[in-house]
């Protein structure tokens, strides 16, 4: 029996992406499956500090997710591999949240995007800032998970509107 009828074949384009934002080139791993015809979810999975957007596609799990329901993934590198969350950053001052709003932007130039289901997650650093930029961008998301992160008190504090998002936080082992 050939190979080809016992297992079906989804094909995932994993896409490295350069674009440039305040003269600063950042890089983004894209999980695009091959066949979107339909606008679909698009999830910007941020990393933790010291990693980049393509590290963490390799070690997150979420390309099964885009294989199987037809989810677009961009995992993004911070500038200096940290994002700028608010909570201490001395090292940089970028707006990252403006940069996540920009990555929206450059997702649909590369796939029909569904932009009632864009989702944020983040592991850690990347967890903050998925918080910080739900909160200062809640009309742009549907929700946004954090593992291993929590939201600045600052932040929280200035929000003058409740978020209307779903908002998931994980503390610990996730399985």
């Amino acid at each position: 029996m050939n190979r080809a009828n016992i297992f079906s074949i989804v094909v995932v384009a994993i896409l490295l992406f350069a674009f440039q934002w305040n003269k600063r080139q950042r890089n983004i791993t894209w999980f695009i499956p091959d066949d979107i015809e339909n606008p679909s979810p698009l999830i910007i999975a941020l990393h933790p500090h010291g990693m980049s957007g393509g590290m963490f596609a390799q070690i997150s799990g979420l390309r099964p997710l885009a294989e199987r329901d037809g989810v677009v993934i961009a995992f993004p590198s911070a500038y200096i591999y940290e994002w700028n969350n608010g909570a201490h950053s001395r090292r940089h001052q970028e707006d990252d949240t403006q940069v996540i709003l920009d990555i929206i932007e450059e997702a649909k130039e590369k796939a029909p995007i569904d932009l009632s289901r864009v989702y944020l997650v983040g592991y850690s650093n990347g967890a903050m800032m998925a918080l910080r930029a739900a909160s200062e961008a809640p009309e742009t998301f549907a929700g946004a998970a954090s593992i291993s992160g929590t939201m600045i008190r600052r932040f929280a504090e200035k929000s003058t509107t409740p978020l209307d998002i779903l908002i998931r936080v994980y503390r610990g082992a996730v399985a």
